[in-house]
């Protein structure tokens, strides 16, 4: 759910998520591709994401990105975005 967050919220998000996990435990997130936050058709918010800005969310969080993956998905509001689905792990 954390796609639908302001994106001033996600580095305190990341940083909380962090903080719960034990270390080396592994995060698995997937957000929607792009630049800035958005409505949906059914109104609901997103908030876009490049991937490089992702991995240094993740980064700046105190985690290790694992793996990433790229694609396009039909979603509830039906249009097909982009997005990224990551696998970090917690540093320490």
């Amino acid at each position: 759910s954390l796609l639908h967050a302001p994106a001033t919220d996600l580095p305190r998000h990341m940083a909380a998520i962090a903080r719960a996990l034990r270390p080396a435990g592994v995060f698995h997130i997937g957000m929607k591709t792009g630049e800035g936050e958005h409505r949906d058709s059914i109104d609901r918010l997103y908030t876009y994401v490049t991937v490089p800005h992702f991995q240094g969310l993740l980064s700046d969080a105190g985690f290790e990105v694992l793996s990433t993956e790229e694609g396009e998905e039909m979603g509830c509001a039906g249009t097909v975005d982009p997005y990224v689905i990551m696998r970090a792990r917690k540093n320490g």
